[in-house]
């Protein structure tokens, strides 16, 4: 595979997967903060953490994509080298979430009216 069209590949995978997270964006639009930052993350996790190819290490592939040639062609017996990095990737996104939600709270809590006053904004 040449240069160009490894980048072609890559830049048309790319776009595909902007376009389709903008989606996937004005779908969830009206769930609450939480819930979107979850499936957003999500759905970056497994679109777009890549991983190299097992016969070209030069190369790489999202990971999910990777895993699913490994189980397919090796079988679930082998090391799923492309598992191993979505579920490490995941797991930042996880605490990553959590940790914006409870700062998220925590602003909430600071910036709420005392009682008595209204809140002109």
């Amino acid at each position: 595979m040449e240069v160009w069209e490894y980048t072609l590949a890559w830049a048309a995978y790319v776009i595909a997967g902007v376009g389709l997270g903008g989606l996937l964006w004005l779908a969830i639009a009206k769930l609450g903060w939480t819930t979107r930052a979850w499936l957003m993350g999500s759905y970056l996790v497994i679109a777009f953490t890549p991983w190299t190819l097992a016969g070209y290490p030069d190369h790489m592939a999202p990971a999910v994509l990777v895993l699913v040639m490994d189980i397919l062609l090796k079988g679930g017996g082998n090391t799923l080298e492309g598992g191993l990095v979505l579920v490490i990737s995941y797991g930042v996104m996880l605490l990553s979430v959590m940790l914006m939600s409870v700062r998220r709270s925590k602003q909430k809590a600071s910036k709420k009216p005392e009682e008595g006053h209204l809140d002109t904004e």
